[in-house]
């Protein structure tokens, strides 16, 4: 008797000793708490039951799945509808998620089509399935085989938009305001998304007085890194203020920070052969100041002159830049009166513009 009793020992250590890798590959854990009205049901029948229904079928998942939880969802209605017309009743799903050496799953009520799974790891792909049991007509229970699996990943971070490098090329500035000249500009996006995502879209918001819309640019590729320049029509008409903002979108639909401009636009054909004055007229007591666009290279002077005739200031800038900026003041400091002023090119009376200060 001792010596079978040593026999039995060897021949189940033997056991745990050669099954104990195998089961401790999988970490089975049930993540949320069985509905009473399944634990009653469980209680009753033999969860060995050999799978003999069809498979329940998941909705489609996204390659990439926002934040750190994931809600599977699953066609219920159909099951419902062929369970009726076979004379059986839907009792309850089970859902379950795997990764790596984890396994999660739980029971889910017959009339909720979904299953929420908390706390997933970031960056690796997590595949989710999902069966029903029933009862037949006498009474019998039923089990359906496993669905399809669905794949996802967890991406928990949004895209991050570069400051630095993104914004409205070719666009030129003075006192405060930035313009471009004519419609069509170009936004330069640089984006980028963590380890674990991708960028896949560049959304841009046209907002005016008369414009309030946004569009959107798909990423050939999507990727980690995107560097694009986004040609781009602006609806809003000319010489209103415009603010022009943008974003991008990763594969799990997170959006980034927005990166936003006030510009407007002047017709391409203007300042050519003559001075273009914005705004007009402006205040100089609440901070305005006139912008003076010339549209011929080579100038670096230009003079203020009152209704008179009289010389006001004479304004300095490089003969690179194509415009002028006067705040209103005379060449001793002073504000000006509220009244009509011109600017004329120093040495060139045919370049001109007309200005109207206000107080």
């Amino acid at each position: 008797m001792k010596k079978l009793f040593l026999i039995v020992l060897v021949v189940v250590g033997f056991y745990f000793v050669v099954s104990w890798p195998v089961m401790s590959q999988t970490r089975s854990k049930q993540v949320w708490r069985t509905p009473e009205q399944v634990e009653m049901l469980l209680q009753k029948m033999n969860m060995d039951i050999e799978p003999t229904l069809p498979p329940p079928r998941l909705v489609p998942e996204r390659e990439y799945t926002w934040s750190w939880e994931n809600t599977i969802y699953w066609y219920g209605d159909s099951v419902r509808v062929w369970l009726s017309q076979i004379g059986s009743i839907l009792l309850f799903f089970e859902a379950r998620a795997n990764y790596a050496d984890t396994e999660l799953w739980g029971f889910v009520n017959a009339d909720v089509d979904s299953a929420t799974f908390v706390n997933l790891p970031e960056g690796i792909p997590i595949e989710y399935r999902v069966r029903y049991f029933a009862q037949d007509s006498i009474g019998r229970y039923q089990v359906s085989y496993w669905s399809s699996p669905e794949t996802s990943i967890q991406d928990a971070e949004p895209p991050v938009v570069d400051r630095e490098r993104s914004g409205v090329l070719d666009l030129e500035e003075s006192g405060g305001k930035r313009w471009v000249n004519g419609p069509a500009i170009r936004i330069r996006v640089v984006a980028t998304d963590s380890t674990f995502g991708k960028v896949m879209q560049i959304a841009i918001r046209e907002k005016s007085a008369a414009v309030d819309d946004t569009l959107f640019y798909d990423i050939d590729t999507p990727s980690m890194n995107v560097d694009t320049v986004i040609p781009y029509t602006m609806r809003s008409p000319q010489k209103i203020p415009v603010t022009l903002s943008w974003w991008a979108y990763d594969l799990a639909e997170q959006p980034s920070f927005q990166q936003s401009v006030s510009i407007f636009w002047w017709p391409p054909e203007e300042g050519k052969g003559r001075l273009i004055c914005f705004p007009n007229p402006f205040n100089p007591d609440q901070g305005g100041i006139s912008t003076i666009k010339v549209g011929v290279s080579g100038v670096t002077e230009a003079e203020i002159f009152d209704l008179f005739g009289n010389l006001v200031r004479v304004l300095h800038k490089d003969a690179s830049a194509s415009f002028f900026e006067w705040d209103g003041r005379n060449g001793r400091g002073d504000m000006v009166s509220k009244g009509g002023y011109f600017c004329v090119v120093k040495g060139n009376p045919q370049l001109y513009c007309k200005i109207a200060v206000l107080r």
